[in-house]
């Protein structure tokens, strides 16, 4: 069985010898441990530019539907510590120049500002995309030379192609609604982080000191769990130093943080009117912030989607919770009409008040 010490070991002999690849020189002082896969930066012989290597030591379900044809099963031979050959999936993408947000943010004299503005033309390009990305967070984008920002890391994204029951990854829970892995994969897996990423990064940029350590993973500043209990301190403050200050669209965005299942209302036009930009106009946005295309084979034909156990568990609840049709049909990815039929047909008793 691979572990991750049999993949470090091989990568820091330097030089690799892959099955179809062939000749590729690591440049192991980029080797890093991620949560399912050891990372580098590569060259390929007999291909011009660095590229990324990611060896895997927990195989993803969904990595070829999610990469295509950049996703070789069974590529690495390794030997383990038994004398056994075993062999391991490898990735390999371009490589993104640049330096991870969470290291910008806390580099002395780093300009917060720049920093939100460039999140935010990131996260509107996201969410006019047909995919979402399912795990942002500040170490998964990258601030590039040319100051725009980047998504790097796709394992837990969803398209199209992707079956809800593939997926085993339900994002950073530093950065994600609580109920999280209870939502329907979709567009909105993206709207909690994007939202919170970018109420932080605009209050950091009125105040920088009153809110240090904000974009921490292992410590972080903005409790979600606190946050959609309306009990978050860090927030409260936030959203009344944005109120203050006249951002009215990001203190918009901060108070749809308390949310019930994460999905963000209108989270595309405030953004827009962040950036003061019409947001019918996608082209205003600054150029190529995330470049990522879903192989073309993976796309299904459009069918009607049988209803699983799970989703009648979870409409059950939602409808006991008191939610709308509206934010049920949402969050399972169909139509008010076809919930409305399910619930005559499952004959569960709508209790909720009716809205006037």
């Amino acid at each position: 069985m691979i572990n991750l010490l049999h993949i470090i070991n091989a990568l820091r002999s330097s030089t690799l010898e892959l099955k179809n690849i062939g000749p590729v020189t690591i440049f192991t002082e980029t080797i890093t441990v991620g949560n399912s896969a050891v990372t580098a930066r590569c060259r390929i012989h007999g291909i011009e530019g660095d590229r990324l290597f990611k060896c895997y030591y927990r195989p993803k379900k969904n990595a070829r539907a999610i990469y295509g044809s950049s996703y070789y099963p069974q590529e690495l031979r390794l030997f383990t510590l038994g004398g056994r050959v075993e062999y391991a999936d490898v990735l390999i993408a371009d490589w993104v120049e640049g330096t991870p947000l969470d290291i910008v943010a806390a580099s002395h004299g780093c300009d917060y500002g720049a920093l939100s503005h460039a999140f935010d033309r990131m996260a509107i390009r996201l969410l006019e995309a047909d995919y979402a990305h399912g795990d942002i967070k500040p170490e998964n984008i990258i601030c590039r030379p040319d100051g725009e920002m980047q998504l790097i890391d796709m394992d837990a994204m969803w398209h199209s192609g992707i079956e809800e029951r593939s997926l085993d990854e339900y994002g950073t829970p530093a950065f994600n609604h609580p109920k999280r892995p209870l939502m329907r994969l979709g567009k909105h897996i993206d709207d909690y982080p994007l939202a919170l990423l970018s109420t932080i990064l605009a209050t950091l940029a009125l105040d920088a000191e009153g809110f240090d350590g904000a974009l921490s993973t292992d410590n972080p500043l903005f409790n979600p769990q606190q946050i959609v209990c309306g009990k978050d301190r860090a927030l409260n403050e936030a959203m009344m130093l944005l109120f203050r200050n006249g951002d009215i669209a990001h203190h918009a965005i901060a108070t749809r943080l308390t949310s019930s299942w994460g999905v963000i209302d209108n989270l595309h036009q405030l953004l827009c009117r962040a950036l003061e930009i019409d947001c019918n106009k996608p082209n205003d946005v600054s150029k190529a912030v995330v470049e990522y295309k879903p192989p073309k084979h993976t796309a299904p034909h459009k069918r009607r989607r049988a209803w699983s156990f799970e989703e009648e568990e979870r409409l059950t609840v939602w409808l006991c919770d008191g939610e709308s049709i509206a934010t049920i049909a949402t969050l399972l990815g169909r139509s008010e009409q076809a919930v409305r039929a399910h619930i005559t047909k499952l004959k569960i008793k709508d209790k909720r008040r009716p809205t006037t």
